[in-house]
């Protein structure tokens, strides 16, 4: 959850985030410093375990700069809850590298679908990391320069399956797996 000061500086409820599931919570606060602002994210289980801790420094105070980051982090974040509301029960070696890949967006799609596979190593029935193996292969059809677009779009589709057999009622994924198609 974001906390009061940084909730009134952006004036915007649109990217207050506050969530706790199953036991775990994910807490932004912001700080003035001397040369700007740091946004200090923690993703905790229950409330006594930090999961995972991030620090973002902001040259400046801008509240233009700081809706950015703070809607940047309220992604990160949303895309940790997914992870900890997976139905498999991801344990903490499992979301620190859940974590990783969310928190990072200039990963490269190979990097991606690396930790992805690192995840379902740790755990096969966590969809949230299918569904990114299914993206990042997306991805590198997109950007045929980024990988194999042949064997990217045979993982993609592998892993789209995948989720959805984990997930049945699930809507996610339908968009890159039109694009894995060869149609």
């Amino acid at each position: 959850m974001f906390d009061g000061q940084l909730r009134a500086t952006l004036g915007d409820s649109g990217v207050a985030l506050s969530s706790e599931a199953r036991g775990w919570v994910a807490r932004t606060t912001m700080t003035s410093v001397a040369d700007g602002i740091t946004l200090a994210t923690t993703i905790e289980e229950a409330r006594s375990k930090a999961l995972w801790t991030g620090e973002r420094s902001l040259p400046s105070n801008d509240p233009a700069t700081i809706r950015k980051a703070a809607r940047e982090t309220a992604a990160m974040l949303q895309c940790g809850m997914l992870g900890a509301n997976d139905a498999s029960q991801p344990y903490s070696a499992l979301m620190t590298r859940w974590l990783t890949l969310c928190a990072d967006e200039t990963l490269l799609p190979g990097r991606r679908l690396q930790l992805a596979h690192e995840i379902i190593a740790l755990n096969s029935e966590f969809a949230p990391a299918w569904l990114s193996i299914e993206e990042g292969s997306g991805s590198i059809i997109l950007h045929p320069t980024l990988g194999d677009p042949a064997g990217a779009r045979r993982e993609g589709l592998s892993a789209f399956a995948r989720f959805h057999a984990l997930r049945p009622q699930a809507s996610d994924g339908y968009a890159y797996a039109a694009l894995l198609t060869d149609q």
